[in-house]
């Protein structure tokens, strides 16, 4: 790309933004239109902007030992962005924001679409959460408990200990 495709794209863009929760199909938080300087945010910003949205349109009891991933896409049609994204939970349109690269390559995709649009049209970025509960503790973990076979009423007849995660 040249250097005049750069000041074509916007300071801030508008993003719709969806909220689901794993293993559902409808969103638990209503959309909201949200202007968002993409162009202007690294990854770790652009994630910490989202996961505040989120907050805000979203219940705690949804969030609160959730972890949250980004996937995003496109529309050249604000109506479109209302829509109900089709496909869920596989969001097959979407890119998935997990990387600094994945989301450097998503905003030169944004400003490729900028460029080929005919002036006067809006570009909506389609932004989805999807709250995911929080894997579980890996083994060697701290907060993981181990029940040694003296300390249950367990046989002590060279039986391996059991290994408990809290949750």
């Amino acid at each position: 790309m040249s250097d005049d495709d750069d000041t074509i794209a916007p300071k801030s863009l508008v993003c719709v933004l969806w909220i689901f929760k794993t293993g559902q199909r409808k969103p638990v938080a209503s959309f909201s239109l949200v202007p968002a300087n993409l162009f202007g945010m690294t990854y770790p910003q652009a994630v910490t902007f989202f996961d505040k949205k989120v907050s805000l349109n979203c219940s705690t009891k949804y969030t609160s030992d959730s972890a949250i991933s980004f996937r995003a896409t496109t529309c050249k049609l604000a109506s479109k962005a209302h829509d109900p994204p089709k496909g869920f939970p596989d969001f097959v349109e979407f890119s998935e924001w997990n990387s600094e690269e994945a989301y450097d390559t998503f905003l030169q995709f944004v400003r490729a679409n900028l460029v080929q649009m005919k002036k006067g049209q809006e570009l909506i970025i389609r932004v989805i959460a999807l709250l995911a509960p929080k894997p579980a503790a890996a083994v060697g973990d701290q907060g993981m408990v181990d029940l040694d076979a003296n300390q249950s009423d367990a046989s002590t007849n060279g039986e391996v200990a059991r290994k408990v995660f809290p949750f």
